[in-house]
């Protein structure tokens, strides 16, 4: 599995994406560029705080430039993350199922507004932006050995509760 779409909208979209577009503080992190988002700032979802009592994290906002991609790639840093693109825009997510091979299968991740993406950051993808910048709310555990199928299998199992938040089909 390469994603999996979490079962709420994110009520902090807009207060993170307000936060990006109104800073200069921008950083370089990984070819990307970064601002930090403190635990606190995710208040209003209440999955976070519950989530960072399994699985510790930090997190930021990467903006990637009108366009500019992002190569092909796995994250030498980390094996999973949980993504949200904080507005819509002209923009590809394609992971790649046998990277290196001449023709081949992909799969991309449409993201939707105000939701949440687990994210499988060891299987090949790569980012298309076009004609905006792209600003991505992404969180990132402290355990770098940690896998897709840990986290997936806590949220699917309910161990990692999602009250508090809004369920996909409510605004």
């Amino acid at each position: 599995m390469v994603y999996h779409k979490l079962p709420f909208h994110c009520k902090s979209t807009e207060s993170l994406l307000a936060k990006a577009k109104s800073t200069s503080f921008w950083r370089d992190y990984f070819n990307f560029e970064a601002i930090r988002v403190r635990n606190r700032e995710l208040e209003e979802d209440q999955f976070f705080a519950n989530l960072h009592e399994h699985f510790p994290y930090k997190c930021a906002i990467v903006k990637l430039k009108p366009n500019h991609f992002y190569n092909w790639h796995v994250d030498a840093r980390r094996n999973v993350c949980i993504n949200l693109v904080l507005e819509p825009v002209n923009s590809h997510t394609i992971f790649c199922h046998n990277y290196g091979e001449i023709l081949g299968e992909f799969e991309e991740l449409k993201y939707e507004a105000n939701t949440c993406y687990l994210f499988n950051n060891s299987i090949y993808h790569t980012v298309l932006n076009f004609e905006s910048p792209r600003y991505l709310f992404s969180l990132e555990f402290d355990d770098k050995k940690l896998k897709f199928n840990d986290v997936y299998k806590k949220i699917i199992n309910k161990e990692i509760k999602i009250h508090g938040c809004l369920p996909i089909g409510n605004s």
